[in-house]
């Protein structure tokens, strides 16, 4: 199926999903085409995106400047998507980039770095989202700092939050749900 993969590349209609197979697979032969599909033209950002990702968690270093770079562009329409790929990224500087945007009032990203946030490690991980979780914010974003806490673990304090809609309470209980199966 790597070939078929490979070949997925070149097509506008499975780009995208090619791309994260690939990730998934974790062969470092990708890369070559990974890249020839990065810096090809007429590449939508969203598939873009999702190829920088694949080659980032390939460690390619190519792959992590796209993701830096999109994450910088605060209006950029796929900054969401790069600022979720840094969560499968193994790196402080990746860890220190979402924590800044979970900490910044208005940035739209917040929820999409709390989910992100999720994957990495260490007290001031926690520490943030459990503030964040205390904090003002959407129900939305809310149900998003606790996908975060649920995959730190932090089950109990998720238990804990009540929301403001009862359809957004709703889907805290799903979410509480759903962890408890991934536990299992």
């Amino acid at each position: 199926g790597f070939e078929v993969l490979v070949e997925g590349l070149k097509s506008a209609d499975f780009r995208f999903r090619a791309a994260g197979a690939l990730a998934l697979l974790g062969d470092p032969r990708a890369v070559p085409s990974l890249k020839r599909a990065l810096n090809s033209w007429l590449v939508p950002p969203f598939d873009r995106t999702r190829v920088a990702t694949a080659l980032a968690v390939l460690g390619d270093e190519e792959g992590v400047a796209h993701l830096f770079s999109r994450v910088g562009k605060k209006l950029a329409i796929d900054r969401p998507m790069a600022v979720e790929a840094l969560g499968e990224l193994d790196s402080p500087e990746a860890k220190a980039k979402l924590l800044e945007i979970l900490s910044t009032p208005g940035d739209f990203a917040q929820g999409t770095a709390a989910r992100a946030l999720g994957f990495h490690q260490g007290d001031d991980v926690k520490a943030a989202l459990l503030a964040a979780a205390k904090g003002e914010g959407s129900d939305d974003f809310k149900l998003d700092v606790a996908e975060g806490l649920l995959r730190q673990g932090a089950r109990a304090e998720v238990e804990a939050m009540t929301l403001t809609d009862a359809e957004a309470q709703k889907e805290l209980a799903q979410l509480l749900e759903d962890y408890a199966d991934e536990a299992r």
